[in-house]
């Protein structure tokens, strides 16, 4: 159950630390993306520390409001969160 954990933890800092570079690449603020999504900010920035565990509701107002899709909300660039070694693709 560690391991689970452990995963999870490592998934939801991973998530965060994508919407972040996907907001700031969008030019916006925590406040203006949490308004696109109908989310208080707070629950924004617990999302981006990785402290949050968002609903699929939740990411798919994120990834609309980013004009992304949910799949490319979750394949961070490095392959950690979709289990595909993809070496700085986005696969």
């Amino acid at each position: 159950m560690q391991d689970d954990n452990n995963n999870t933890k490592l998934v939801r800092a991973l998530l965060g630390q994508r919407v972040r570079a996907l907001r700031k690449q969008a030019g916006l603020t925590q406040e203006r993306l949490a308004q696109y999504c109908g989310l208080f900010r707070p629950y924004l920035s617990r999302i981006e520390s990785g402290t949050a565990n968002p609903s699929l509701q939740v990411l798919t107002a994120i990834a609309t409001a980013l004009h992304v899709t949910v799949y490319a909300l979750l394949a961070a660039g490095n392959g950690h969160m979709n289990g595909h070694a993809t070496h700085g693709t986005d696969a």
